[in-house]
């Protein structure tokens, strides 16, 4: 399986890293090819004004269609995704998950946004083709501890459900 996992973050480093980073690892130990791409790294200026058209954005389009499967990893913002996730998301074809192994992950400040997956990401996904939706995750920040000196702990209980879900979104795939 070859799988792309966007990191939908505009801080760096983030929360969404350390999943992102946990992922790509678990993957790549199971004999997958995992690549993690980020909203950061895109010309903020071709995201702003849409242009559909930038090597950047192609760049990623591009890998997003010879992927098999989709991982979204984003913080919650205002119980929503963040401006740049979604203006980036709004310059994928409609079509471009339409058979891929789809994985949506959210993490957040507090459980009131746990719904968030289901009533903001998930819809968004189905929107530009994801049918196999894999149980999305939902993570608090305090299960997620960055210290000063870089280190990052993910709480056992999350690695769990992110090792269950990850085994629903290989099953899923179409490879």
């Amino acid at each position: 399986m070859k799988c792309v996992i966007l990191v939908g973050s505009p801080l760096r480093p983030s929360r969404s890293d350390s999943i992102a980073d946990f992922l790509k690892n678990r993957l790549e130990s199971i004999g997958h090819q995992a690549e993690v791409i980020s909203i950061r790294d895109l010309p903020a200026e071709d995201v702003y004004y849409a242009d559909f058209h930038s090597t950047a954005i192609q760049q990623y389009k591009q890998k997003i269609e010879e992927a098999d499967g989709f991982v979204v990893i984003s913080p919650v913002y205002k119980a929503s995704i963040p401006g740049a996730l979604k203006a980036f998301i709004d310059l994928l074809p409609m079509d471009i998950l339409k058979g891929k192994s789809v994985f949506p992950i959210m993490v957040g400040g507090t459980m009131s946004h746990l719904l968030t997956i289901e009533y903001v990401l998930n819809p968004l996904l189905s929107v530009i083709g994801a049918t196999q939706i894999a149980r999305g995750v939902y993570i608090h920040d305090s299960h997620v501890q960055m210290k000063e000196n870089g280190e990052v702990v993910i709480d056992l209980d999350i690695q769990d459900r992110l090792n269950n879900s990850l085994a629903d979104f290989i099953r899923f795939s179409p490879s």
